[in-house]
């Protein structure tokens, strides 16, 4: 019984929310934000890094790509993502959206290491789960913020090499990064 309810609940609350504004129409997007060490054992001493997203979206998928680098790697992501917007009534032009995707990075890093150049890159796979708010301004013209955008990082193969050498392993221990995005973008 207490199962029925919730989804009756659920469903209310969604029938009361207005249409999305760019829910069915294709849209692109330019964010700007940080990222941080949020737990796990995976990463050691990671600084906090200056990031930048692009995505494309429409409807209920998004694909954002992002750019990081600080400590001399370079990170890039691909974050395929479903995600639903809804309108809330009593704030007019503003959307929120529970999002979830995979994680997919590429690290890149180019180090100095008594007289050789130590070469590392990593492919790592996880899971994302964020929320996002969105305010139209004009016609098709919106604000979006991300104030929940966390990556769980299960997965990393990892290759080193130097001097014509190279040797690789792997590491399954979680990793968890949290994001804060800011951006602009339009829909079609």
């Amino acid at each position: 019984m207490k199962v029925t309810q919730l989804f009756s609940t659920i469903f209310f609350l969604l029938s009361l929310s207005t249409p999305s504004l760019l829910e069915a129409g294709p849209y692109v997007a330019a964010s700007v934000g940080g990222d941080i060490e949020a737990g796990g054992d995976a990463y050691t001493d990671r600084d906090p890094r200056f990031s930048f997203k692009a995505e494309a979206g429409m409807g209920l998928f998004a694909l954002p790509v992002t750019f990081s680098s600080g400590q001399d790697v370079l990170i890039v992501g691909a974050k395929p993502r479903l995600q639903y917007f809804f309108g809330i009534p009593a704030l007019d032009g503003v959307e929120i959206a529970p999002a979830a995707g995979a994680t997919i990075n590429y690290w890149n890093s180019s180090v100095g290491f008594f007289e050789q150049n130590v070469d590392i890159d990593v492919l790592e796979l996880g899971v994302n789960l964020g929320a996002i708010i969105r305010y139209e301004l004009l016609e098709l013209f919106f604000i979006q913020l991300e104030p929940v955008n966390l990556d769980f990082n299960f997965f990393r193969k990892i290759w080193v090499g130097s001097g014509g050498q190279s040797v690789s392993d792997t590491n399954s221990k979680l990793g968890v990064v949290w994001s804060l995005y800011l951006g602009a973008g339009f829909g079609f």
